[in-house]
């Protein structure tokens, strides 16, 4: 919410994306769910269970994040878009499917 408005180059002298709501949970991480390319990912800070409400795509495939970073979901459609993402960017609209499920 913070970020509504604002001007993108101002986000890092107003702290936007440097914190969280404030309310944390725990690491989880599975072998089957690794950090690959199109993964969505739970940000945290040094701490393992610091995940809160700042999430990341997985640009490139990340094994370096396979069980220090939760995975969550993947990006099914529209993945030619995702890496054209820059900061500032305003996402209108977006579907969340349970697995298998559309």
């Amino acid at each position: 919410p913070s970020s509504k408005g604002a001007d993108p180059t101002q986000f890092t002298e107003l702290g936007i994306g440097s914190h969280g709501s404030g309310s944390t949970v725990p690491l989880e991480v599975d072998q089957k769910l690794s950090n690959l390319k199109y993964t969505i990912g739970l940000a945290r800070t040094d701490e393992k269970d610091s995940g809160d409400s700042q999430f990341f795509i997985n640009l490139n495939d990340n094994p370096g994040f396979d069980y220090d970073y939760c995975v969550f979901g993947r990006i099914t459609k529209g993945s030619e878009i995702v890496s054209k993402l820059a900061i500032g960017d305003v996402i209108r609209h977006f579907q969340v499917y349970e697995a298998g499920k559309k």
